[in-house]
């Protein structure tokens, strides 16, 4: 687990309990507190540490294919994001071509972040109710599986009771016959 990161710069050790969206650190408690006074961070999302994001940040993602540049442009026709050398190659004739700080600018009031941040929360409340009745219906499989195991049993049984039952009686016929 890591450290809190304000107190690592401190050279101290502190389990985080908190995690800020904004400035992308983990925090603990007292460096929570201080957070959320300060007012340049006031306003920040603080999210609980198990609900830290697990995707990485745009600006810490590189270009594979120009060893490694950073991102600095996203191209609108393309929908994609650009180094310096990718818009030079690529995206030359491209008409619509921002910096990424211009992209994303206000990307967190726009609608369709929210509608895909309330799809999420809906999703994630889904899951666990799916899981369930994917278990419940597993176990009524399971139970209706040995309801049918155990019928075909009696069945079988009842089967070759009955053949042997005429087979006695054949048996028993054929030896009056023989007799006669």
């Amino acid at each position: 687990m890591q450290n809190c990161e304000p107190c690592k710069a401190l050279a101290k050790n502190s389990t985080p309990i908190h995690y800020c969206v904004n400035c992308e650190e983990a925090l603990c408690l007292d460096c929570t507190e201080h957070h959320r006074v300060q007012k340049i961070s006031r306003s920040h999302e603080v999210l609980d540490i198990g609900m830290r994001p697990k995707h990485m940040n745009i600006s810490d993602q590189r270009c594979s294919k120009h060893g490694n540049l950073p991102f600095e442009y996203f191209c609108i026709e393309h929908d994609s994001l650009c180094c310096k050398e990718c818009q030079v190659e690529s995206h030359r004739s491209c008409q619509k071509i921002m910096s990424i700080d211009i992209a994303s600018k206000g990307i967190k009031s726009s609608q369709s972040f929210i509608d895909a941040k309330e799809l999420i929360e809906h999703i994630s409340m889904a899951i666990p109710l799916i899981s369930f009745d994917r278990h419940t219906l597993i176990e009524s499989i399971e139970t209706e599986a040995s309801v049918v195991k155990n019928e075909i049993m009696k069945l079988k049984e009842e089967a070759i009771s009955h053949i042997e039952s005429l087979e006695k009686s054949l048996i028993e016929d054929l030896k009056q016959k023989k007799e006669k």
